[in-house]
């Protein structure tokens, strides 16, 4: 058998372009930049509070307004039963004060609780959290926004 002769390759006749090529001592042009767009101004409203020092229970009423949270003190109409110490808490001894961020629609019922400032126990946290959500009850009026601390002491 014999083996069959290589063909002939003939290269292009156009020579491949080269991009253009600048000299080593010259810097590469600044990339163009379009600059940032300023930023709306944010107006923060400072936090009212209303409250005695030492009203931090859990069965507390008050009123609230749209604008900002206050502190949720005592008095006023609603269902806000105090609910009970969480178990793995009471077991493993935490205590602390979780205060909560609550939003209370006009027909009473609470549409958003979130954590403020925790009491650095999760279990604590959640129980708060929990009793907010399933069992307080607010009188119907307009949006409301409260910090609604909790309180959790063993004796």
């Amino acid at each position: 058998m014999e083996i069959p002769p290589v063909p002939e390759i003939t290269p292009p006749l156009t020579p491949p372009e080269v991009p253009e090529l600048l000299p080593v001592d010259t810097p590469p042009p600044p990339p163009k930049v379009k600059p940032p767009e300023p930023k709306p101004k944010m107006e923060h409203k400072p936090m009212v509070h209303r409250a005695a020092p030492g009203a931090a229970t859990s069965k507390t009423g008050g009123t609230g307004s749209s604008d900002s949270p206050i502190l949720f003190t005592g008095g006023g109409s609603g269902s806000f039963p105090k609910g009970s110490y969480p178990a793995a808490a009471r077991s493993m001894r935490q205590q602390g004060t979780v205060r909560l961020l609550v939003t209370v629609e006009a027909s009473g019922l609470p549409s958003s609780v979130a954590v403020q400032s925790s009491s650095g126990f999760g279990s604590l946290d959640s129980g708060a959290l929990d009793q907010i959500r399933r069992h307080w009850r607010w009188p119907a009026g307009p949006v409301r926004h409260y910090v609604v601390p909790f309180h959790f002491e063993l004796h």
